[in-house]
């Protein structure tokens, strides 16, 4: 009987852990870029204050999963940390990615 509790108390174990390691967000703050507004644009700098990708956006978010979501003109796309448009700005609406996943709004009539 005690194996069998020993047993059980290590599958517990590993599923708790499994479970919180899943659960975890980036905490580091180690290349963590913050958004910041000057002369009607949006850039990206450090924790330092030093500019890391020049203010060239219309809007800007907090990146998430390394990526952030940035406005060109009225769309929205994304960019990875060193400022590269990764997914084209084609969004009439978007948000961060969570879990590897996003919702963005994207109209093809012109109305939405």
């Amino acid at each position: 009987m005690a194996k069998n509790a020993v047993s059980y108390l290590y599958v517990l174990l590993l599923s708790l852990s499994i479970l919180f390691a899943c659960g975890q967000t980036e905490r580091t703050e180690f290349g963590k870029l913050y958004p910041f507004f000057t002369a009607g644009t949006w850039g990206y700098m450090d924790k330092a204050g030093n500019t890391i990708i020049e203010p060239q956006f219309d809007g800007a978010d907090g990146f998430s999963e390394g990526l952030a979501v940035v406005m060109v003109g009225s769309k929205w796309g994304y960019i990875n940390k060193l400022g590269k448009i990764v997914i084209e700005p084609q969004f009439e609406g978007s948000g961060k990615f969570s879990q590897g996943s996003l919702v963005s709004l994207l109209t093809t009539s012109g109305c939405t």
